[in-house]
């Protein structure tokens, strides 16, 4: 019995919370729209302050600064913003009479348009710029000039961010739906442009100068496969005139561990991929096709394993290979016989 009658209190308290939680957002309602739709007219054309809560429509302005939470009105009546107003005569430390705090900014149709936030002696230090309400940009003050980073927001997703410096934009991030980053544009102090990098799942995959006056790429650009460079290209007026292909390098020991320690995942990272391969020269013979075959140790002194490779047709690089010397080779890594790496088609490095 006491537990059932325990149950109905605690049913009747939550309601009471959710009766007056909603109480609260509906009163907040009704006073975001009386301050914009049910304030009284202005005397005259001139614009009138007051107090908040306080609708008396003798009070005009007159260029007198009242303290506290004061209202400024629009001709039309409408309010035209709000905030901590502060008058000069009480403060002398302020360059003017000026607001403090919180201030709002609304237009002409009631919506929102400025929140800004003031210090003690009125300096401007954030400000958050809205749209029919709908908040488009937002960020940090200094000495009157965007400092640090900027959000932009369309529809209420963010779609842009700036890093400023005292007015000046160091660099720009573009997103997708999500916050997904796809990319990051380098200015210097004159606003000229740098570079420009692309991401996918928040890695680079392309790096370069940008664009010429026609939009079309310039320069040497830079091109990353899982955060790996492995080509560089130079592009003039919009067109590929040289191709670098940069491969990433691996041990010999290096390739033997992986596959050792997860050969499925060893083929998903090494499978038909190019690297420059580097390891110690155990042998150079005959396979039993009786075409060249090169060992290199992975190391160890007591492994039976090893890496195999392959020259390229007509290559003669392997030629010059010691036993015992520490050399390095391009090569396709063509998965593994009983833990030792296959290596194809290898050339010398370029």
């Amino acid at each position: 019995m006491a537990i059932k009658k325990t149950k109905y209190l605690l049913i009747i308290a939550l309601s009471l919370i959710v009766f007056n939680t909603n109480t609260m957002a509906a009163d907040l309602d009704k006073n975001l729209k009386q301050r914009c739709d049910s304030l009284p007219p202005s005397s005259g054309s001139k614009p009138m302050t007051g107090p908040l809560g306080s609708n008396d429509p003798n009070i005009v302005f007159t260029g007198k600064m009242i303290n506290g939470i004061t209202h400024i009105f629009y001709p039309s009546g409408k309010l035209q913003r709000r905030g901590n107003r502060i008058d000069r005569n009480n403060n002398p430390s302020l360059q003017g009479d000026r607001m403090i705090g919180l201030v709002e900014i609304f237009d002409e149709e009631c919506y929102l348009w400025v929140s800004s936030s003031r210090n003690s002696v009125g300096t401007l230090t954030s400000t958050k710029y809205y749209s029919k309400g709908d908040l488009i940009a937002s960020g940090n003050i200094t000495e009157g000039k965007e400092d640090g980073i900027w959000e932009y927001f369309e529809t209420g997703a963010l779609t842009r961010k700036n890093n400023y410096v005292l007015g000046v934009v160091k660099y720009t991030e573009y997103y997708l739906e999500g916050n997904e980053l796809n990319q990051k544009t380098y200015f210097n102090k004159n606003g000229n442009l740098i570079s420009t990098e692309f991401y996918e799942d928040g890695i680079v995959t392309i790096k370069g100068p940008g664009w010429n006056e026609d939009n079309k790429m310039q320069g040497i650009w830079e091109y990353f496969e899982n955060g790996a460079l492995f080509k560089k290209v130079t592009w003039e007026d919009g067109k590929d005139i040289e191709t670098l292909m940069i491969h990433p390098s691996v041990t010999c020991k290096k390739l033997v561990q992986d596959f050792k320690a997860n050969e499925m995942r060893a083929l998903r990272k090494y499978q038909n991929k190019t690297f420059i391969i580097s390891g110690r020269v155990t042998s150079v013979d005959a396979d039993m096709w009786d075409k060249p075959q090169i060992t290199l140790s992975d190391g160890e002194q007591w492994s039976f394993s090893s890496c195999l490779a392959s020259p390229a047709a007509g290559e003669e690089f392997f030629y010059d290979f010691d036993k015992g010397e520490l050399v390095k080779m391009q090569c396709q890594i063509n998965g593994e016989i009983m833990g030792s790496p296959i290596l194809k088609a290898c050339v010398a490095p370029s």
